[in-house]
């Protein structure tokens, strides 16, 4: 199993305007995320937690929420967690200044797929089943903000871990 998880906050100048990425990734450059509040790349292969601006073409149903991916070159899986989307049924925002724990336990189910599980503040709040992962690229910790204005917006890392147990 791979374990990554991070105590961090988002603070934003504008009410939604930050676009972020946190968690593992392929693409290591400021290039992770799309503009105009796209989210992640469309080919990568990596896991994590995104959000993105209110007011771009890719901008969520509710305002400031997190969203899980997995990612194999150009294939994605997405889940926007809103309260009917989340395992708990409560809808996951990122608060400007707050901070959060957000984790995710990769395991590992056969020699090419895996099951991915979020969580955020210790909650289970998503699940990727049969992840197809045969010859995933070399990944990276990832933690980049992108702004949506001409205004700062700001990520704090209080900690960060990411292990692999064989």
């Amino acid at each position: 199993p791979l374990k990554f998880g991070c105590r961090m906050s988002v603070t934003e100048t504008g009410t939604d305007d930050a676009n972020v990425f946190i968690g593992l990734s392929s693409v290591n450059s400021e290039g992770i995320l799309l503009d105009n509040g796209g989210g992640p790349i469309g080919t990568y292969d990596g896991v994590g937690f995104f959000k993105v601006d209110s007011k771009g073409a890719g901008a969520p149903t509710l305002t400031n929420s997190w969203s899980c991916e997995t990612s194999f070159a150009t294939t994605q899986s997405t889940t926007e967690l809103t309260a009917a989307n989340s395992l708990d049924k409560n809808s996951h925002i990122s608060t400007s200044g707050t901070m959060q724990i957000l984790e995710f336990l990769v395991i590992p189910t056969s020699s090419t797929l895996m099951d991915v599980m979020f969580f955020i503040d210790n909650i289970n709040v998503a699940k990727h089943t049969d992840v197809t992962m045969t010859t995933p690229e070399e990944m990276h910790v990832v933690l980049a903000v992108q702004t949506g204005t001409t205004a700062n917006e700001i990520i704090t890392l209080d900690w960060c871990y990411c292990y692999q147990t064989r």
